[in-house]
């Protein structure tokens, strides 16, 4: 159940979006059961869902939901599973020339609308932008989606 703080947290942002003060109001990190609660209060539905999402995660719920409800996904921590270090990432970024920080952002990309990342340098910036020029196929998604036991190698 939504407690009153979220209540009106949630109607200060819907105000700020009414009074033209925001383009754009959304959630981060908020599950399937929390975004239902959020919704069922009627008032606005969230432009965007931040998540984590990095490979192995199963995103195939909270993707479903906001789908249905019309609620941009955004993933956030792209690298947090240790993807760098992957041997499959890496297979899969020799494959296309690309790094396994490309191959593991792409990932994302293919599945959600969006990524945040934070980057080091504007080399890096330059090298996460060039992961949207990848296309990774079905079979390299699944492989990698199924590398959520692989978690060891964290950057």
């Amino acid at each position: 159940m939504v407690g009153s703080s979220l209540k009106e947290t949630w109607a200060a942002f819907e105000a700020a979006l009414a009074a033209g003060k925001a383009r754009a109001i959304g959630t981060s990190d908020f599950s399937t059961h929390e975004l239902s609660a959020l919704i069922g209060l009627g008032g606005a539905v969230p432009a965007v869902n931040q998540s984590p999402m990095s490979a192995g995660d199963n995103l195939t719920e909270i993707l479903t939901f906001c789908r249905a409800h019309g609620i941009k996904t955004e993933g956030f921590s792209t690298l947090r599973t240790g993807c760098l270090k992957n041997p499959v990432a890496a297979r899969i970024a020799a494959a296309h020339h690309a790094s396994a920080a490309q191959v593991c952002l792409r990932w994302v990309t293919q599945q959600a609308d969006a990524a945040v990342v934070s980057t080091s340098s504007a080399a890096y910036d330059k090298e996460d932008l060039a992961s949207t020029a990848l296309t990774l196929t079905p079979a390299e998604m699944a492989e990698l989606s199924r590398q959520s036991a692989l978690t060891s190698g964290e950057m």
